[in-house]
């Protein structure tokens, strides 16, 4: 039996980074029930479980490097957001575990375009099969951590780390004694 909540989160996730795409490098406002469809609130006002695990999976993308955003509108919305550099370069990147059924008779560069991980999401969610939405979403989830080999963690929410993009001066790095006067 599978368990629902992550035939869910990867169905989510696969949307969201296909939205994203669609409207690169331009920053978007992602609508939870753009994602997972409308759900009305209960008597207290209070969203359904399956929304907030919606939001949820959004911003669990933004914490692992998958995309960034500004804000949250309230428990409707991640406001601005946009995919990663990592995350483009990814979904753009063939994948050779995927060969769509259609693309025997394409040009060669749109059957290169049609094998990236980006174009198996697609595929995936067109077939609305759960199995090969998993399927696709984990993997390209694992691609994403074999390109990070270090195990450094992605930028935070609130963007770049303290002095990144900044040129480092040279010997100046932290074991570099020369430049500490020693």
């Amino acid at each position: 039996m599978t368990d629902l909540n992550i035939d869910d989160f990867c169905k989510d996730s696969a949307l969201v980074l296909s939205t994203l795409y669609e409207t690169f490098p331009r920053r978007h406002t992602l609508f939870v029930e753009d994602i997972c469809g409308r759900e009305e609130t209960d008597e207290f006002g209070m969203h359904s479980e399956r929304h907030l695990a919606c939001l949820a999976a959004m911003l669990w993308l933004a914490e692992e490097g998958f995309l960034r955003y500004e804000d949250t509108i309230r428990q409707e919305a991640i406001d601005l957001a946009v995919l990663t550099g990592r995350s483009f370069t990814l979904l753009t990147t063939p994948c050779a575990e995927f060969h769509p059924p259609e693309s025997a008779s394409l040009p060669p560069s749109v059957r290169l375009e049609h094998r990236t991980h980006l174009h198996r999401l697609r595929y995936a969610l067109q077939q609305k099969s759960s199995v090969e939405i998993r399927a696709a979403v984990l993997q390209l989830m694992t691609r994403m951590l074999d390109s990070n080999p270090q195990g450094h963690r992605p930028r935070d929410l609130q963007g770049d780390p303290p002095g990144a993009g900044k040129p480092v001066p040279a010997g100046s790095e932290p074991g570099d004694l020369s430049a500490q006067g020693e």
